[in-house]
């Protein structure tokens, strides 16, 4: 697994360095100019959000490449709120390379103070 969590405006992972099977996150950037990963890290990955609206207006990981026109929306297979709902499925095999981009959403931050929670919880 990679993170990447630093709201850098430079490229700090390259899609070349992944290998296959490994999930990533970027987190942090929020700004549609500027990325963490470049370009071919996007087109590798099967790329999840945590909200299409969201990421299509703030987040560059995604935008720069939809302008280069190597990526375009209808390649994200799906949101946060699908996943959890289970509506997609998630990794498809044990090599994809998945990407998951988080510009923030309520329940993103929902579902990690609920196991936050559940986890101080004795049973």
């Amino acid at each position: 697994m990679t993170v990447c969590a630093t709201g850098s405006a430079d490229i700090l992972v390259r899609g070349e360095w992944i290998r296959p099977g490994t999930h990533t996150n970027f987190f942090c950037n929020h700004h549609a100019t500027k990325r963490e990963c470049d370009s071919a890290m996007i087109t590798r990955s099967r790329v999840f959000v945590d909200t299409r609206v969201n990421c299509f207006k703030e987040a560059g990981e995604i935008l720069v490449p939809v302008v280069e026109g190597v990526f375009s929306a209808d390649q994200v297979a799906g949101e946060l709120s699908e996943l959890c709902r289970g509506s997609i499925a998630g990794r498809q095999s044990e090599d994809e390379i998945t990407l998951f981009k988080s510009v923030g959403c309520a329940l993103g931050y929902l579902c990690g103070a609920l196991n936050v929670w559940r986890a101080g919880q004795t049973p």
